[in-house]
């Protein structure tokens, strides 16, 4: 079985040649705390979403999917949501790319304890296919 990502109406899931989705509880959950993160880091900086949407350059229905799991951030925003949000952009991009790709993340970071929790939840026939690419 070989594991790739395909896109799907703006998201990403792991998926089997067959098409199924193997990990679309674990993506949405990571997505999910992502949103919750964005959204308690706006609250702290005293911004409604439509402020946030009108800083960055998307609409407040954009920030709303994002804070609830439904859309990803574009790559190519993140550095002006890290600059609204007050946040070092390198740690911003650490932890959209532990959420929306900790595979990666943990080839970067190695010996991160939440990473390995992460992974640990994805079923064994991922794991397994993941072995024979290496």
């Amino acid at each position: 079985m070989s594991v790739y990502y395909k896109p799907t109406m703006g998201r990403r899931y792991t998926m089997d040649k067959s098409g199924r989705k193997l990990t679309n509880d674990i993506v949405k959950r990571l997505q999910l705390e992502l949103g919750a993160y964005m959204r308690q880091l706006r609250e702290a900086r005293g911004l409604t979403q439509r402020q946030l949407a009108g800083l960055v350059g998307v609409t407040d229905n954009h920030i709303s999917d994002i804070e609830n799991g439904v859309r990803k951030m574009s790559p190519e925003r993140y550095e002006q949501f890290a600059k609204q949000l007050g946040v070092d952009r390198s740690e911003f991009g650490k932890r959209i790319l532990l959420h929306y790709d900790p595979f990666t993340y943990k080839m970067l970071y190695p010996g991160s304890k939440k990473v390995d929790a992460i992974l640990s939840m994805i079923p064994e026939r991922i794991t397994e296919a993941l072995k024979d690419v290496e």
